[in-house]
C-alpha cells in the first residue's frame, strides 16, 4: 500500500472524495511506484494506473489496458476500480458502450462506499426512465427498453433505492396511460409497457 501512496503523491492530489491531477505531474516517479505496487497486487495502484491509461496521462492512451486494470481492482472490492469500469462502459473506452453495465459498475462502487458514484448512477437510471416513457409516443426499441427495465431492477436489488423509485414511477406512468389513452395505438403501447413492467411492479 505504501508504494501506491507514494506513486499517487506524485500524480494526484485529493479533492474531497475524488483524486485530481497534481500539477506539475511527476510522471516518472509516479509511474515507478504505481507500477511497482500494482505488480504486487495492490488494487489502489491498479485503479490509479487504469486512470492514467484511460486518459493517456503519463503514458500512451490504452483503453483496453485500463479496463483490465479496473477489472482487477474491482475484483478485490476496490470502489475506484468499479468507478473506472463504469466510466469505460459509459463512454465506450476499451469496451463496447453499455449504459446498463455502467450502471451495474457504479452501483457496486456505491456498495463499496463511494458515495460520489451515486450521482452518475442516478443520471443513468433517469435516462432509462426517459427512454422507456418515450415508448408511449414513439413505439420504438421495446427490446432495449426491456433490458433497461431489467437493469433498473438489478440495481434496485443491489440496494440502489433510486433505481427502484424509477421503476415505480414507470409503473405508475404505464397505468395512467392505460386509463387516459384516447387512440387504439396509444392504448396498445401503454399495454405493452405495463406488461413489461408487470414482473417488477410493487403494486398489490
Amino acid at each position: 500500500m505504501g508504494q501506491a501512496l507514494v506513486g499517487g503523491y506524485y500524480v494526484y492530489e485529493q479533492k474531497g472524495d475524488r483524486q485530481q491531477w497534481k500539477p506539475p505531474i511527476n510522471c516518472a516517479k509516479g509511474l515507478k511506484w504505481l507500477r511497482r505496487s500494482a505488480a504486487s497486487g495492490n488494487p489502489k495502484a491498479k485503479a490509479g494506473l487504469g486512470v492514467l491509461y484511460s486518459q493517456g496521462m503519463c503514458v500512451r492512451k490504452a483503453p483496453r489496458k485500463a479496463v483490465l486494470l479496473f477489472q482487477s481492482a474491482a475484483r478485490r472490492g476496490f470502489a475506484q476500480g468499479y468507478v473506472g469500469l463504469g466510466y469505460c462502459y459509459l463512454h465506450g473506452l476499451g469496451v463496447r458502450r453499455s449504459s446498463r453495465r455502467a450502471l451495474n459498475s457504479f452501483v457496486h462502487a456505491i456498495r463499496e462506499g463511494d458515495t460520489a458514484a451515486i450521482g452518475t448512477a442516478w443520471k443513468i437510471s433517469g435516462s432509462f426512465f426517459l427512454r422507456a416513457s418515450t415508448y408511449y409516443d414513439t413505439g420504438t426499441n421495446i427490446v432495449g427498453i426491456r433490458k433497461d427495465i431489467l437493469a433498473l431492477h438489478d440495481a434496485a436489488r443491489e440496494g440502489f433505492e433510486s433505481a427502484g423509485g424509477f421503476l415505480n414511477m414507470l409503473d405508475q406512468f404505464a397505468q395512467i396511460k392505460l386509463r387516459q389513452s384516447k387512440t387504439p395505438l396509444q392504448k396498445a403501447r401503454a399495454k405493452v409497457l405495463a406488461e413489461v413492467l408487470a414482473p417488477f411492479s410493487t403494486r398489490k
